[in-house]
């Protein structure tokens, strides 16, 4: 039976741990063609001409900025599927899962768990290792709008609702600078780039609460 060719490029600053996961996958009776990048930067430049399935990628190799640049990588190549290579307790699964992220694999799992939990992931389901479960079922793992002041979660409700700034500054009696202020701390506090992405959290937090 014919099976397809599943892209798959693995991004990490360390080329130990690259070549590592990289042998494991060109080793393994799957199909897998596998690419490596040693940073995001270069990975953004080549994403449009390797087109790949799933990108697997860890932590250290997104920050500071975790959330944001998995909202800007799949901007980048929108059928691509990103898996994260983490630590349980660095996770914040529900900001990860608000922008989209199809799996999180603690580094401590066994490499027959990896490759199970890609080919999840191929078949257009999310694979999740116990411990971060664990974490979002307790409810450890909270939304990251209760972050927010209660000010901001103010200006966020009305922000959802579509309003400008001057209209948002209207409605609180306030200058619209103070707008941009509290607006600007939203969007820092949640890890999103934009006011869509931000009322994306605001609705996924009301649905959750």
């Amino acid at each position: 039976m014919f099976r397809r060719t599943i892209q798959i490029i693995v991004v990490d600053d360390q080329s130990l741990l690259r070549f590592g996961i990289c042998t494991l996958l060109k080793t393994s009776t799957e199909s897998f063609c596998v690419e490596e990048v040693d940073n995001v930067r270069a990975l953004r430049c080549s994403l449009h001409v390797l087109q790949p399935d799933i990108l697997l990628v860890t932590s250290r190799a997104l920050r500071p900025e975790i959330a944001t640049n998995i909202v800007l990588l799949q901007s980048d190549c929108s059928q691509m599927r990103i898996v994260l290579l983490a630590e349980a307790r660095e996770t914040d699964v529900y900001t990860l899962r608000s922008v989209g992220i199809a799996g999180i694999i603690c580094h401590d799992e066994a490499a027959t768990v990896l490759l199970a939990a890609l080919m999840s992931v191929i078949q257009g389901e999310c694979w999740f290792s116990p411990q971060i479960l664990s974490s979002l079922l307790s409810g450890k793992a909270r939304s990251p709008v209760t972050q927010l002041t209660a000010r901001e979660q103010e200006v966020l409700a009305l922000l959802a609702t579509g309003k400008r700034n001057v209209e948002l500054a209207q409605v609180l009696s306030v200058s619209v600078r103070t707008i941009e202020f509290h607006i600007h701390n939203i969007l820092t506090k949640l890890g999103v780039r934009s006011r869509l992405e931000a009322t994306r959290q605001f609705y996924q937090h009301q649905h959750t609460t």
